[in-house]
């Protein structure tokens, strides 16, 4: 192959392998990703599903565009958190459809081909790909305009990339990082200046087309086109340990950059240097690669793509502009996670297959070399799936709705898993969790402390969520909390509460044959008041009683089964906040209760 040779791309077999892929992605996805993990839970299924009843929750944080596509979805498949995971599945086939084409422009179908091999048996890709989160599709979208703009400078391609660029803002704010490079590559590009200064304004205005979804949102809510949040981010890369509300004080980026510009300027040197000597190869091979391999692949990458630029065909100098322009991006704005790292591989994957298979000598040794690298990428992409499956809360969830089978709909249970309350038919006190590098049971009392007004009954906790030794949570315990059960993976505790504080009296007795008087008086104002009655074959059912006076509830039923010695009858009342209040549980006696 000669320098600067255009090379056909016979592309028949990429819609029909791309089709299988995110089939099989889709067919994964409830194995893999049954329930949302730490660290992707930006609460898309909820705002997705209050879209679809009528209300917008405002959240200068993220975009919109991701929850209205998940919206549409759900109104399919009823459930927004499927609904997000089937969406990140068709963006990750987009994203390999996209991906190839644009390392096809590299080298031709070869090189398309063994980039799409290398992205097929990516671990990372495999699990971003079934993620309820947006940063596939919004990966998707960028790599779709990396592909126009490197397509041939036609005016169509140019709009279609600027509407892609768009979308992909209105689905992750921090693709605008790619704007500079692509004013750059457009105004600096073959062709007369009117006719680039064209392009430029066509792209420009597509983008504007493709935020509308964002920016319509954000003018009603917030009353700005752009009300991102998003650089606070810079104060928790400074000071991961903190905790994030924490880092809130600053009024604007300038406020917070005359303080600490310059340890951002440092640490983001330094994610910058991280990106090229680790992560990039940990995006290529899969997060649980190991350091070596990584490194080798990241340095790997790096040369492959510097020498690419020199041999390969058509106008590829503003490759290394815009896989530069996007690592120094992430390197400057947050933490240099594989996820981020996305759209810079099919120009770095598509480089790599271009010098292994026009710079080795025989093609049979290009072949060979890749299809080496492909059994690489597969091995590691075995510990990265095993890593991702063990990130949820699985038994976390499972151990919850154990707990709301035995002592019924009216339990309290805390947790510091924040979606717990889409898996359980219970009330959940949500308990933020302590800082990671601060993942101490002290701290954790001390958050579970705050949210002591709302009485939960239970704390469940797993290491997915709270990854800290659990043994030291017993020790570590306030005064009538006691664990219940405890192995590897799952705490279960039990606060133990007087019931003094409101309640006065609590009383279930036979009246006439085969009828039952419960009575409850309560020693402050609640809203409503009852039993929770629990059967010998552990079903559990809940009667409200009438307000007869003060404070005062009373109700006569029928008796459940025979002469209702074998219930057990726990005294319940709802505050007029909605807190739960639960007394100790009683059993029926001839004389009366207690």
């Amino acid at each position: 192959m000669s320098p600067g040779a255009a090379v056909p791309i016979r592309r028949r077999w990429l819609p029909v392998a791309v089709a299988i892929y995110t089939a099989l992605l889709l067919a994964c996805g409830p194995w893999l990703h049954p329930v949302g993990i730490r660290g992707a839970l930006d609460g898309y299924a909820d705002r997705a599903e209050a879209i679809l009843d009528g209300r917008w929750i405002a959240d200068p944080f993220h975009p919109f565009l991701y929850p209205q596509v998940v919206a549409l979805v759900t109104l399919a498949v009823g459930d927004g958190f499927v609904a997000a995971r089937i969406v990140s599945s068709c963006a990750a086939g987009l994203f390999v459809f996209a991906a190839v084409r644009l390392a096809g422009t590299i080298g031709g179908s070869a090189v398309a081909a063994w980039t799409a091999v290398w992205l097929f048996v990516n671990g990372s890709l495999l699990t971003i790909g079934v993620e309820a989160s947006s940063d596939m599709a919004a990966t998707a979208l960028v790599t779709a305009g990396l592909w126009q703009l490197a397509e041939p400078r036609q005016t169509a391609a140019v709009l279609r990339a600027g509407l892609c660029f768009g979308l992909a803002t209105a689905t992750r704010y921090n693709s605008a990082c790619l704007a500079p490079a692509v004013v750059v590559v457009l105004l600096a590009g073959p062709g007369r200046l009117g006719e680039r200064l064209r392009h430029a304004a066509v792209c420009g205005a597509a983008a504007v087309v493709g935020y509308l979804p964002s920016l319509v949102p954000n003018l009603l809510l917030f009353g700005t086109p752009l009300p991102s949040e998003s650089w606070r981010n810079l104060a928790y890369k400074l000071s991961p340990g903190a905790d994030p509300m924490a880092l809130l004080a600053y009024a604007d980026p300038a406020a917070w950059f005359a303080v600490d510009g310059a340890r951002l300027l440092e640490r983001s040197a330094q994610d910058f240097a991280a990106i090229w000597n680790l992560h990039l190869g940990r995006a290529w091979f899969g997060e649980a690669a190991p350091q070596a391999l990584a490194t080798t692949g990241s340095w790997l990458l790096l040369a492959t793509s510097a020498l690419a630029v020199l041999h390969a065909p058509r106008r590829l100098w503003q490759l290394p502009l815009l896989l530069a322009t996007w690592t120094a991006a992430i390197a400057a704005t947050f933490f240099p996670q594989v996820r981020l790292l996305l759209p810079v591989l099919p120009l770095a994957l598509g480089s790599a297959a271009f010098m292994l298979l026009t710079r080795t000598g025989p093609l049979v040794l290009g072949h060979g070399a890749c299809a080496v690298v492909a059994v690489a990428i597969a091995g590691c992409a075995v510990p990265t799936l095993r890593q991702f499956v063990s990130a949820h809360p699985v038994r976390e969830v499972a151990a919850a709705q154990a707990l709301v089978a035995r002592e019924g709909p009216l339990v309290r249970i805390a947790t510091c898993y924040p979606q717990m309350a889409r898996y359980v038919a219970a009330p959940v006190v949500y308990v933020p969790p302590p800082p990671m590098l601060d993942m101490t049971a002290a701290r954790l009392f001390e958050r579970v402390a705050t949210v002591a007004d709302q009485r939960p009954d239970f704390l469940v906790l797993s290491r997915a969520t709270t990854p800290m030794p659990f043994d030291t949570v017993a020790a570590a315990a306030p005064p009538g909390f006691v664990v219940e059960s405890l192995d590897a993976e799952v705490l279960v505790g039990r606060f133990i509460r007087t019931t003094a504080d409101w309640l006065e009296h609590a009383d279930a007795r036979p009246t006439t044959p085969g009828r039952l008087r419960l009575r409850v008086q309560t020693r402050i104002e609640v809203g409503t008041a009852g039993f929770q009655v629990r059967a010998p074959d552990g079903s559990v059912t809940v009667l409200p009683l009438a307000n007869t006076a003060p404070r005062t509830f009373e109700l006569e039923v029928p008796l459940p089964s025979g002469d209702g010695r074998d219930l057990e009858l726990t005294p319940c009342a709802v505050r007029t906040d909605g807190v739960v209040l639960r007394g100790a549980p009683l059993r029926l006696e001839p004389s009366g209760g207690r």
